[in-house]
C-alpha cells in the first residue's frame, strides 16, 4: 500500500513536474504569443505604413492621371492650334493658288517681256522651272493634307467648310498687293501660333518627364510594399506551426490541467481572431497588389499614349515645317511674279508681245498711251496695222528677215497711231524660241521719239538758219552754193553770188538801239527774199551782211534786173513804231565759173566788188570782172610752189595738246601743219591748204602728215614719253575718196611697226563725211579694224548732219572752234554748243571743245558737261621738242576745279 501510495506520489510528482513543465511551456507560448502579438502589432504598424504609402502612390497616380489630363488637354489646345495653322496654311495656300492662277494669265507677258530682254532669259527660265518646282510642292503638300485629314475627320470637315468660306473670298484675293500683305500677316500669325505649339511641346515633355519619375517612385513603392508582404507571409507561416504544435501539446495535457487548457483556448481564440486578422490583412494587402498592379498598367497605357501623342506632335511639327518653307518658296515666287508684272506695266517703253505670226497678244499701259489703241482693241490684231505708208514693203521684209536671222532688230521707224496721226518710234523686236528652238513669240519694245525728232529738227535750224531773220546761214549758203555750182555745170548755165553790205546801218544800231535794229534787218530780210526768183537764195552771213545767189543765168546781164529790185527795196522807207528809216546797200557781183572755181573764191571775189561798190558811192552794185585765166595761172604757181616746198622739206608740224579740263590729264595732241616759207616766214594751213583743196596734190600731203606724225610718236616712245592717247591728224576729202586709202594707211602703219595703231586718230571734216555717208562709214570700219581711231571735226557746219550722226562710227565729236569762240557774246553759238554736248550723250560720243580761248570759256564748257578741250588759253601750237616738257608741268586752271564757285 505504500508502495502504491509513493507510485502515486511518484506520479504525483511528475504529473507536477509535468505541469510544471507545461506551465513552463504554456508561459513560453504565452511569451512566444506576446512576441507574436507584437510581431502582429509591427505587421499593423506596418500594414498601416503599406496603406499610408499606397494612399501616397495613390495621391502620386492621382496627380500624375491630373497631369496626364492636363497633358492631354495641352495636346488638345496643341492640336486645335495645329489645326488652325494647318487652316491659315491652306487659306494662305488658297491665296497662294488663286496668286498663281492670276498671275498664270500674265506669264506669257512676263515671259515674253523677258525674252524681249536677253538679259533676263535665264530669270524668265529659273521661273518656268520655279512654278514646275510649285506645282510639285502643291501636289505634295495636297497629298500631305489629304493624310492628314483621314487621320482626322473632324479636320476634313473644318478643311471643307475652310474650303466653302475661301470660295466666298476669291474676289477678295484679286488684287496681288493686298494679298501679298495678308499673307505675310498670316505667316506672322502662323509663325506665333508654332512657337505657342512648341511651347505647348516643351510643357508636354516637362509633365511626361514628372510623370515618369512619379512612376519610378510608384514601382519602388510597390516593390517595398511586395516585400513587406512576403515578409507579412513568412511571419504567418510560423505562426500557423506555432499553433499547430501548441495545439499538439495541449492535447497531451492532463484533464487536470483544465483550466489551464480553458486558459489556452482563450488564448487559441485570440490566435485565431489575430490569425483571422492577418488573413483580413492579407487579403486588403493583396487586394492593395492588384490595385497597384491595375494602376501600373494604366501608368503604362497613359505613357504609351503619350508617346503615341508626341510622335503624332512631331508629325505635325514636321508638316508644318513642311509647310512653312512651301509657303516661303511660295512667298518669293510671289514676289518674283509681282515684281516681273510690275516691270511689265511700269516700263516706260511701249511693249508688245505677239505669236509667231505676228498677231498681238498682250500690251502694257505705255503701249496703250503712245498708240493709241486699247488692251482689248490691240489684242487680236496684227502688227501690220501700224504700218505709216512712209517706208516701202522692201522696208519692212527687211526688217522680218534680219529678226530670223540674228533674232532682233534694233532702228527707227514710221509708225501709225490710232486716229491716223504718224510718229517716229525707236523700235526693238526680238524673237522668243521655244525648248525646240522654234520661234514662239516675237516681242516688241518703242520709244515715241516725237519730241527728240522735233529737237533734232530745231538744232539743225539753228545750225543753218539765222535766228534773227530765219534765212540761211554762212554753211547753209555754202552748201547750196555747191549744188547751185554743180547744176550750172549739169546745164551749161552760169550763176551770180551778190555779196550785200547795208549802208547806215550801224549808225541806226548806235543811235535808236539793237533793237530797232534787228527788226529792221528783219524788214529788209523780208522785202529781199519777194524781190528773189524761187530758184534763188539769200542769206544772212553776219551783221549787216547778206549774200543772195543767183542761179540759173543764160547771160551774165540777167542778173541785173534782180540787182535792180534788191537796190530798191533796201533803199525804201522803213518804218518801225513812230520812226521812219532810211538806208541804202552796196552790191558786189562774181559769177560762176567766170571769176571762180570753187564757192570760197566766189565769196571772196563778190567780196571785192562789194567794196569796189563802196568806194563808187554806195546805193549801186559792181560786177567782177576778173580774167578767169589769171586765176588758173595763180592757182597753178601756188600749187607748184607747195609742190617745191613739200620736196625741200620746208613743212613742219607743230603739236597743240587736248586735256581734260576737269581732271588735269593730257589726254592727246594735235598735229597741225606748218610752213616754213623762205620769205614770208611761217604759215598757218588756212594760207596754203585751200589752194589744194580737191587737188592730187593733197593726196601726198596729206599722206607726209601722217607719217610725220608716226615717226614723232615714235620718237617720244623712245625718249620714255608715252602719251596714254592719241595723236590726231587732219584728213582731207580728196583723200578720204581714194578707193585704196585703207591699205595705203595700212602700209604706213607698217613702216613703223614699234607705233601702236591706237595711238592714231584721224580727224574728218563733217562736211566731208556727208558727201558719201555710206562710202565714208565703209572706209572708217576697215580702218577702225586696224586699230586706228577716228574724231568728226568741226561738228556742226554740216548739212544734215544729226541724221547721219549715228551712222559715222567716230567716238569723237570735235565741236567748231567758230561756235566755241563766241559762245560767251552770241546766244545762237552758245545754243549749238550746248544742243551738241547735250545729243552726244545719247550717241554715247565724247565732246572736245576746240577754239577755247580764255578761262572763262573754258568754266562755260565745264558747266554744260563738256571736260575735254583743246585752244590757246590751255596751249599754244608748239614745236615737237617742247611737248615733253609742257606735258611734264602742264596743271589745269584753278578756276575749272569742280569746288570752284563757278559763275558765267
Amino acid at each position: 500500500m505504500f508502495g502504491w501510495i509513493k507510485n502515486k506520489d511518484k506520479r504525483a510528482d511528475e504529473l507536477i513536474l509535468a505541469n510544471k513543465e507545461k506551465d513552463k511551456r504554456a508561459d513560453a507560448l504565452v511569451l512566444a504569443n506576446k512576441e507574436k502579438d507584437n510581431r502582429a502589432d509591427e505587421l499593423v504598424l506596418a500594414n498601416q505604413e503599406k496603406d499610408k504609402r499606397a494612399d501616397e502612390l495613390i495621391s502620386a497616380n492621382q496627380e500624375k492621371d491630373n497631369r496626364a489630363d492636363e497633358l492631354i488637354l495641352a495636346n488638345q489646345e496643341k492640336d486645335k492650334r495645329a489645326d488652325e495653322l494647318i487652316l491659315a496654311n491652306q487659306e494662305k495656300d488658297k491665296r497662294a493658288d488663286e496668286l498663281v492662277l492670276a498671275n498664270q494669265e500674265k506669264d506669257k507677258r512676263a515671259d515674253e517681256l523677258v525674252l524681249a530682254n536677253q538679259e533676263k532669259d535665264k530669270r524668265a527660265d529659273e521661273l518656268v522651272l520655279a512654278n514646275k518646282e510649285l506645282a510639285f510642292q502643291n501636289q505634295e503638300k495636297d497629298k500631305r493634307a489629304d493624310e492628314l485629314a483621314i487621320a482626322n475627320q473632324e479636320k476634313d470637315k473644318r478643311a471643307d467648310e475652310l474650303a466653302i468660306a475661301n470660295q466666298e473670298k476669291d474676289k477678295r484675293a484679286d488684287e496681288l498687293i493686298l494679298a501679298n500683305k495678308e499673307l505675310a500677316f498670316q505667316n506672322q500669325e502662323k509663325d506665333s501660333r508654332a512657337d505657342e505649339l512648341v511651347l505647348a511641346n516643351q510643357e508636354k515633355d516637362k509633365r511626361a518627364d514628372e510623370l515618369a519619375i512619379a512612376n519610378q517612385e510608384k514601382d519602388k513603392r510597390a516593390d517595398e510594399l511586395a516585400i513587406a508582404n512576403q515578409e507579412k507571409d513568412k511571419r504567418a507561416d510560423e505562426l500557423i506551426l506555432a499553433n499547430k504544435e501548441l495545439a499538439f501539446q495541449n492535447q497531451e495535457k492532463d484533464k487536470r490541467a483544465n483550466e489551464l487548457a480553458i486558459a489556452n483556448q482563450e488564448k487559441d481564440k485570440r490566435a485565431d481572431e489575430l490569425a483571422i486578422a492577418n488573413q483580413e490583412k492579407d487579403k486588403r494587402a493583396n487586394e492593395l497588389v492588384l490595385a497597384n498592379q491595375e494602376l501600373a498598367f494604366q501608368n503604362k497605357e497613359k505613357d504609351k499614349r503619350a508617346n503615341e501623342l508626341m510622335f503624332a506632335n512631331k508629325e505635325k511639327d514636321k508638316r508644318a515645317d513642311e509647310l512653312t518653307l512651301a509657303n516661303k518658296e511660295k512667298d518669293k515666287l510671289a514676289d518674283e511674279l509681282a515684281i516681273t508684272a510690275s516691270v511689265f506695266s511700269h516700263a516706260r517703253e511701249g511693249i508688245s508681245i505677239t505669236d509667231s505670226t505676228g498677231t498681238i497678244i498682250d500690251v502694257n499701259a505705255t503701249f496703250t498711251t503712245i498708240t493709241g489703241y486699247s488692251r482689248e482693241e490691240a489684242i487680236g490684231q496684227n502688227l501690220r496695222i501700224f504700218k505709216s505708208g512712209r517706208q516701202s514693203p522692201e522696208f519692212y521684209a527687211d526688217i522680218w528677215q534680219t529678226v530670223l536671222n540674228d533674232g532682233f532688230w534694233s532702228g527707227d521707224i514710221w509708225s501709225c497711231r490710232k486716229n491716223g496721226e504718224v510718229y517716229p518710234e525707236m523700235l526693238n523686236i526680238s524673237s522668243v524660241k521655244d525648248i525646240a528652238g522654234h520661234i514662239s513669240n516675237y516681242v516688241t519694245l518703242f520709244t515715241d521719239i516725237t519730241s527728240m525728232k522735233e529737237y533734232q529738227s530745231q538744232l539743225e535750224h539753228i545750225a543753218h538758219y539765222d535766228v534773227l531773220t530765219h534765212l540761211p546761214n554762212r554753211k547753209l549758203l555754202a552748201d547750196r552754193l555747191s549744188q547751185a555750182m554743180l547744176q550750172c555745170d549739169r546745164h551749161q548755165l552760169s550763176l551770180a553770188v551778190a555779196f550785200l553790205d547795208l549802208d547806215g546801218f550801224k549808225a541806226v544800231n548806235d543811235t535808236h538801239g539793237h533793237d530797232v535794229g534787228d527788226q529792221l534787218l528783219t524788214a529788209l530780210s523780208l522785202r529781199m527774199k519777194e524781190v528773189l526768183r524761187e530758184c534763188d537764195t539769200l542769206a544772212r552771213i553776219g551783221g549787216d551782211e547778206f549774200v543772195a545767189v543767183l542761179a540759173d543765168l543764160a547771160r551774165d546781164e540777167d542778173c541785173k534786173p534782180v540787182l535792180d529790185r534788191l537796190l530798191l527795196v533796201t533803199s525804201e522807207p522803213v518804218l518801225i513804231g513812230k520812226l521812219v528809216l532810211n538806208i541804202s546797200a552796196s552790191i558786189g557781183v562774181s559769177f560762176y565759173p567766170k571769176d571762180g572755181v570753187d564757192a570760197d573764191q566766189l565769196m571772196r571775189c563778190a567780196d571785192q566788188a562789194m567794196y569796189v561798190a563802196k568806194e563808187l558811192g554806195k546805193n549801186c552794185y559792181h560786177l567782177l570782172d576778173m580774167a578767169q585765166d589769171e586765176a588758173v595761172k595763180v592757182q597753178k604757181e601756188s600749187l607748184e610752189a607747195i609742190q617745191s616746198a613739200l620736196k625741200n622739206h620746208q613743212f613742219l608740224l607743230y603739236y597743240q595738246p587736248k586735256v581734260n579740263m576737269k581732271t588735269g590729264e593730257v589726254i592727246g595732241v594735235e598735229a597741225l601743219m606748218r610752213w616754213q616759207h623762205p620769205t614770208r616766214g611761217l604759215l598757218k594751213p588756212d594760207e596754203f591748204l585751200p589752194t589744194m583743196e580737191n587737188n592730187a596734190l593733197s593726196i601726198e600731203f596729206g599722206e607726209w602728215v601722217i607719217d610725220t606724225a608716226l615717226t614723232q610718236i615714235s620718237q617720244w616712245q623712245k625718249t620714255g614719253l608715252n602719251l596714254p592717247i592719241s595723236t590726231s591728224v587732219n584728213i582731207v576729202a580728196a583723200q578720204l575718196r581714194q578707193p585704196d586709202f585703207t591699205q595705203r594707211l595700212k602700209a604706213l602703219l607698217a613702216a613703223h611697226p614699234d607705233v601702236e595703231p591706237g595711238y592714231l586718230e584721224l580727224e574728218i571734216l563733217e562736211k566731208n563725211a556727208l558727201d558719201d555717208v555710206h562710202h565714208v562709214s565703209t572706209i572708217m570700219q576697215a580702218c577702225m579694224a586696224l586699230g586706228v581711231k577716228f574724231a568728226l571735226d568741226d561738228f556742226g557746219t554740216g548739212y544734215s548732219s544729226l541724221t547721219y550722226l549715228k551712222r559715222l562710227p567716230a567716238k569723237v565729236i570735235n565741236i567748231d572752234p567758230s561756235f566755241v569762240r563766241n559762245m560767251l557774246h552770241d546766244a545762237d553759238d552758245f545754243a549749238i554748243v550746248e544742243a551738241v554736248i547735250a545729243l552726244a550723250k545719247p550717241f554715247k560720243r565724247s565732246v572736245i571743245a576746240k577754239g577755247v580761248e580764255t578761262i572763262e570759256q573754258g568754266m562755260a564748257l565745264l558747266q554744260l558737261g563738256c571736260e575735254l578741250a583743246q585752244g590757246n588759253s590751255i596751249a599754244k601750237p608748239m614745236l615737237t621738242r617742247d611737248v615733253p616738257e609742257w606735258v611734264a608741268n602742264w596743271k589745269p586752271d584753278a578756276s575749272w576745279n569742280p569746288d570752284a564757285n563757278w559763275k558765267i
